[in-house]
């Protein structure tokens, strides 16, 4: 068979499990398109109230710019965490199809992060289209920037993926661990503050986070006024590359495990 042939056939077996898992989350439960919209405006709500309570502004533009900030920083995190959870589950949510030949853990594992990709691409669109309805419209930078931006962030959380999801087949209990690590990074990812505006002490530490450079890349790319001088994307991408490396190596060494398992 030559290589185009197995391409061919692997991108067909990849676009099916698109489908199925499309028709999984989301056909059976018609408030999973719901939620998918749900959470993160819930997030952007609760935000907004809590520094409305506390007399902040948004710290890039004004108090009409607190969605937009709020969107900019929680659209990253959320495709960012989504990916990474769904990838690590996605064997052990699928051992059944394994039993077939032309489906590989690697077919599985892709499906399941293009799915919550596109997923979160068309909840952002939504989402900016509601925003300008209800008044809070500002001009994009760029959105093929931003777009950009979400992709670097996707390919870090598809890494972190892969990695996951060979460790989870050893060890079952290790999505309560990965959980505890990645809960904290909720609060020091850039969703509440730009790097612009911490102390100098706490933006040498808070540069170290991968996820705060995408935060920075998106809201640059989002909004015309902000200057990202802080934002490295070589650093950024050179975790990209080097975890999806990992990660594509660990999912070739385990897949003969993930079959029998």
């Amino acid at each position: 068979m030559s290589i185009l042939n197995a391409l061919k056939i692997q991108s067909r077996v990849i676009h099916a499990l698109i489908l199925r898992e499309t028709r999984t989350r989301f056909d059976r439960n018609k408030l999973g398109y719901l939620w998918a919209l749900f959470e993160p405006i819930t997030y952007v709500l609760i935000l907004i109230a809590v520094f409305s309570a506390m007399g902040r502004s948004s710290p890039i533009g004004d108090s009409q710019s607190l969605p937009l900030f709020f969107l900019s920083g929680l659209v990253p995190w959320l495709l960012f965490a989504n990916t990474v959870n769904k990838v690590m589950e996605g064997v052990n949510a699928n051992k059944g199809l394994l039993t077939y030949t032309q489906v590989t853990p690697f077919d599985v594992l892709v499906s399941r992060a293009l799915l919550e990709f596109a997923t979160m691409v068309v909840v952002l669109m939504i989402l900016l289209f509601l925003f300008a309805w209800a008044g809070y419209y500002q001009p994009i930078e760029s959105f093929n920037d931003m777009l950009l931006g979400l992709l670097a962030i996707w390919l870090f959380a598809v890494g972190i993926g892969f990695i996951n999801a060979s460790i989870k087949l050893y060890l079952p209990s290790y999505g309560q661990t990965y959980a505890a690590i990645q809960r904290p990074f909720f609060f020091v990812s850039g969703i509440f503050f730009t790097a612009e505006s911490l102390p100098p002490t706490l933006r040498e530490i808070a540069l170290y986070n991968p996820i705060l450079h995408a935060v920075e890349w998106c809201r640059s790319a989002i909004f015309t006024n902000y200057d990202a001088r802080y934002l490295d994307k070589d650093y950024l991408l050179t975790f990209v590359v080097v975890l999806l490396s990992i990660g594509l190596a660990f999912e070739r060494t385990t897949r003969k495990f993930a079959r029998q398992g």
